[in-house]
C-alpha cells in the first residue's frame, strides 16, 4: 500500500534545461536509502515539453528491511526539499498533487505553500503511523468473509473461460505461437478484483450487449472484475457511460508504467485499471458506511526483450531483501482463470536474463522468480491487464510482493522499468 505524490513545472523546458536538471535531481537523490518512498523520479512529457513526475510512499517498507540501514531513510518532505532547491538553482516553479486530491498547491522561487506542505507532511505522519500499526501484522492477511477461493496449485493444463463478446459468441482463449507478441490497437480496462462495485459483473455485460455497437471481449476475473478489450477509442472522452453503470470511478494506467519509451507511452494510454473517482474518508471505512479501495503499489510492466525470441517470461520480484512470496504457487491457478498457461517458476533465473536487466534493479542479483507463459489473447495489451488483475488480487492477499513483468520479443518495442531513474 502507498500514497503518490506528483509533481510537474509549470511551463515546458529546453532539452538542455531539463537534461541539467535530471542530473542535479539524481545527484541530490544520493545519500538517502529510500526504502519508505521514492526519491524525485522526473520525466519529460513529449506533449507540452514540461517535467513531470512523482513519489510513492511504501508502507511496507518497514517490514521488508533491517532496521540498521547505514543511509538515512528518505521521506517526502526530502522530495520536496529537493524540489524547492531545483527550482532555485534553475529558476522552473511546480505544481503538486497527491492521489486524492490533483492540485494542492504550487512550489514558487523555490518555495512550497503552505497548504501543499501542510497535506504533504501530513501523508508522511499517516505513512509512519500506519508503518507501526502493521510491524506485528502476519505477512499473509486473512480473506475477507464471504470471498470466494481462487484457483491455487499447478495449472499444467487449463480449461479457457469462455469470453462473452458482443455477437453473443463464446469462444476460448486459444494458445498463443512462440513468435513475437503483437502490440495492437485496441483498449483495455482492469476492473479489480474484490470491489463491491464490481462483484457482479453481469449487469455489466448484459448493458453492453445491448448498447456496444463495436466489437468487444469480456474476461470475467476469479474473484469479481475481469478484463474487458475493444477498439481503442479516439478520446477517453468517447468511452460509453456504460462502462461503469452510473458509479463513480475514473481510469488510470496501471501503477508502474511511468518513463515508459515512445511504444511504452502508448501501450500505457490503451491499458486503464478502474479506480474509484472519489475515495471515501477513514472515518466512513472504519464506521463501515464505505467500502475500503486498495491502492495498487505493485509495479507492473510489459518489456521487450528481443533475444527471448518467442518465449515469454513473467518474472515476479519480491520486495528487497524477501527471498520468498506467499502464494507464489498459487499463481498458475490465477492465470489458469484467464486461459493463460504459467508453469515453473524456474530453479534460478538465467544468468543471461539477469544480464539482460543489469540495469532495471539497485541489486541486480536480487531474488527473482521466472515463470513460462503461453496461451491467452494475442496482445500485449492484453496480457499486461491480465497480470495487472492479478497484482491487484495478490497484493491484497499478501505482503513483500514488489513488481510483475512480461518479457518477450514484443512489436514496437516498448520498455518501461530500465527508464526508472530510481533503480539506476
Amino acid at each position: 500500500m502507498g500514497f503518490a505524490v506528483s509533481y510537474r513545472t509549470t511551463r515546458p523546458l529546453a532539452p538542455a534545461e531539463a537534461d541539467a536538471i535530471f542530473k542535479a535531481a539524481d545527484a541530490a537523490n544520493q545519500g538517502r536509502s529510500w526504502l519508505g518512498c521514492e526519491p524525485v523520479s522526473l520525466f519529460v512529457d513529449e506533449d507540452d515539453g514540461h517535467l513531470s513526475g512523482g513519489s510513492r510512499l511504501n508502507l511496507d517498507a518497514h517490514w521488508d528491511h533491517e532496521a540498521d540501514e547505514p543511509l538515512p531513510e528518505g521521506t517526502l518532505r526530502d522530495v520536496i526539499d529537493i524540489l524547492c532547491r531545483l527550482g532555485r538553482e534553475y529558476g522552473v516553479d511546480w505544481t503538486l498533487g497527491h492521489d486524492h486530491e490533483p492540485d494542492v498547491g504550487c512550489i514558487r522561487a523555490g518555495v512550497c505553500d503552505e497548504r501543499a506542505l501542510a497535506q504533504i507532511e501530513a501523508l508522511a505522519e499517516l505513512s509512519e503511523s500506519l508503518g507501526e500499526l502493521g510491524v506485528d501484522e502476519e505477512d499473509v492477511r486473512e480473506p475477507a468473509s464471504g470471498v470466494p477461493t481462487p484457483p491455487q496449485g499447478p495449472a499444467r493444463a487449463f480449461t479457457p473461460t469462455p469470453i462473452r463478446s458482443k455477437d453473443g459468441r463464446s469462444g476460448d482463449s486459444q494458445p498463443v505461437p512462440p513468435r513475437m507478441l503483437p502490440s495492437q490497437a485496441d483498449f483495455c480496462i482492469v476492473y479489480p478484483p474484490r470491489l463491491q462495485a464490481f462483484r457482479d459483473m453481469q449487469p455489466y455485460v448484459d448493458r453492453w450487449e445491448e448498447e456496444f455497437t463495436f466489437d468487444y471481449s469480456f474476461h470475467p476475473g476469479f474473484d469479481g472484475g475481469g478484463v474487458l478489450r475493444f477498439p481503442l477509442p479516439e478520446s477517453l472522452k468517447d468511452l460509453p457511460s456504460s462502462l461503469w453503470l452510473g458509479t463513480s470511478y475514473a481510469l488510470n494506467p496501471p501503477y508502474g508504467l511511468v518513463l515508459g519509451n515512445r511504444a511504452g507511452e502508448a501501450l500505457a494510454h490503451r491499458v486503464r485499471r478502474a479506480v474509484r473517482g472519489e475515495r471515501p474518508p477513514g472515518w466512513a471505512v472504519k464506521a463501515g458506511l464505505a467500502e475500503a479501495v486498495p491502492e495498487m503499489s505493485v509495479a507492473v510492466t510489459a518489456e521487450h526483450l528481443g533475444a527471448l525470441g518467442g518465449q515469454r517470461i513473467l518474472l515476479v520480484v519480491p520486495k528487497m531483501k524477501r527471498k520468498s512470496l506467499s502464494f507464489l504457487d498459487h499463481l498458475p491457478g490465477w492465470f489458469a482463470t484467464f486461459g493463460v498457461l504459467v508453469e515453473g517458476p524456474a530453479p534460478e533465473v538465467l544468468p543471461r536474463l539477469r544480464g539482460e536487466m543489469s540495469d532495471w534493479f539497485a541489486e541486480p542479483s536480487r531474488p527473482m522468480f521466472a515463470f513460462s507463459v503461453s496461451g491467452g489473447q494475442d496482445d500485449v495489451g492484453w496480457q499486461l491487464a491480465v497480470a495487472c488483475y492479478v497484482a491487484q488480487y495478490w497484493e491484497i492477499e499478501a505482503r513483500g510482493l514488489d513488481s510483475i513483468h512480461l518479457l518477450t520479443d514484443i512489436e514496437d518495442r516498448p520498455n518501461f522499468r530500465a527508464n526508472w531513474t530510481s533503480n539506476k
